[in-house]
């Protein structure tokens, strides 16, 4: 009985197999071609000594920028044929992104000196996998109400053609999507604040559609919009900084710069005082862990580290060494993984020492929620814990759940 069994699963097992591997040779036996090439014609403005300037964003991980490249903008001809394929390309990523995590590209005018507040611009662009009118793969035209166009590239191109969108297309199904949501009658919360922000403004009429379409759905603080912009959509805006240091006298310095750089001399404008009348928030840097402690005098991460286990009721016998010739083990705590087989009053530092990561961290980011709070009373601050700990390795494997180089939260 048993026998007839293994042996019907073995069967099972080698056919699957070998059902995989005949799918992967068929799939590898089908050519994609993987080259990127890109060719445009500004329609408008039609100028003398433009410049073109082409770049992007991935989201694959570091580096998430592309290079960039700049040539002299064509207008009436075709530019020359600019081959793409050595950068960094990456597929779809299986995010939270959609379409949006396939790699994007940028173009973006440089006016000829003494040129400005032009009314927008349009771009007619062909994208290819060979140089070539055969090679073309996607051929668009794509106006904004600035100097900069962007458009997804859905790569491999001529693989992922359907999943092309440029940025208005892509604002504009955002819209669609919002309207059927919603209906007739948008959401209006007056009790409670739903957070959202607009990453990339390049394009006025985006923003005004997006923000829109947020507004639609109950989003009523949106960061990273001009006040203005904020004031017309009667919405809320958010603060933003990034001062997450692990030394508590460089945060106090550089907020107090910054408030009499720019808060109190600014607040007797109409604009930046309407930014802080419509401030909901103010949040502190983005996606955080715990801090770099390396950015920190040697000196005094030693006797913050000391005083700490004295907290800690941990008494001269408990480590190697007395606590008052302790030195916090940064060298250890940022190797690629703890060392496995030490003694066990070196485990008992490295594991305190770790705590105290942790304990540091959050007591620097109430050090700056309270600096802010003396400057805008009653401002409430927030920021962003990372989910890469627990969902995928994006950040590496010594950066898993809430470990000594992530964040426990409890903190």
């Amino acid at each position: 009985m048993h026998d007839r069994l293994f042996k019907k699963l073995l069967i099972l097992l080698i056919v699957s197999a070998f059902t995989v591997f005949s799918s992967g040779c068929a799939l590898s036996a089908e050519p994609i071609d993987l080259d990127v090439y890109i060719r445009f014609r500004v329609k408008s403005p039609r100028l003398d000594n433009m410049t073109a300037v082409i770049s992007g964003y991935r989201h694959e991980g570091d580096p998430w920028r592309f290079p960039t490249l700049e040539l002299k903008a064509a207008t009436t001809e075709w530019s020359p044929w600019v081959n793409l394929t050595s950068w960094n390309w990456h597929g779809k990523i299986d995010r939270s992104g959609g379409v949006a995590e396939y790699p994007s590209l940028t173009i973006f005018l440089k006016y000829p000196p003494g040129i400005f507040n032009l009314e927008g611009s349009e771009f007619e662009v062909q994208l290819a996998d060979a140089p070539s009118e055969e090679g073309v793969v996607i051929s668009f035209t794509e106006k904004s109400d600035s100097s900069q166009i962007i458009f997804l590239a859905p790569f491999p191109l001529r693989k992922n053609i359907k999943d092309f969108e440029t940025g208005r297309q892509m604002s504009a199904r955002h819209a669609r999507w919002g309207k059927e949501a919603a209906g007739d009658d948008p959401i209006k919360l007056e009790h409670f604040e739903i957070i959202s922000n607009l990453w990339s403004q390049y394009d006025p009429f985006v923003v005004n559609q997006e923000i829109g379409t947020l507004k639609s759905l109950g989003f009523n603080v949106i960061g990273d919009i001009a006040a203005e912009t904020a004031k017309d959509h009667e919405v809320k805006i958010m603060g933003k900084t990034w001062l997450y240091h692990p030394d508590p006298a460089t945060v106090t310095a550089q907020w107090n710069k910054f408030v009499n750089d720019h808060v109190n001399n600014e607040l007797a404008t109409q604009a930046t005082k309407l930014k802080f009348d419509l401030m909901a928030y103010y949040e502190i840097s983005d996606e955080i862990s715990a801090l770099d402690l390396n950015a920190a005098a040697k000196s005094d991460l030693d006797e913050w580290f000391r005083a700490y286990l004295r907290s800690q009721r941990l008494a001269d016998g408990f480590f190697d060494l007395p606590i008052d010739k302790i030195e916090y083990p940064l060298r250890e705590l940022f190797m690629d993984a703890l060392p496995a087989d030490i003694p066990l009053k070196e485990r008992r530092l490295l594991y305190h020492a770790a705590k105290f990561g942790h304990w540091w961290s959050a007591k620097q980011l109430r050090h700056t929620s309270d600096a802010i709070r003396k400057t805008f009373p009653g401002m409430q601050t927030g920021t962003l814990l990372p989910s890469h700990g627990f969902l995928g390795t994006a950040w590496g494997r010594t950066k898993i759940g809430m470990s000594y180089r992530m964040l426990d939260m409890f903190e």
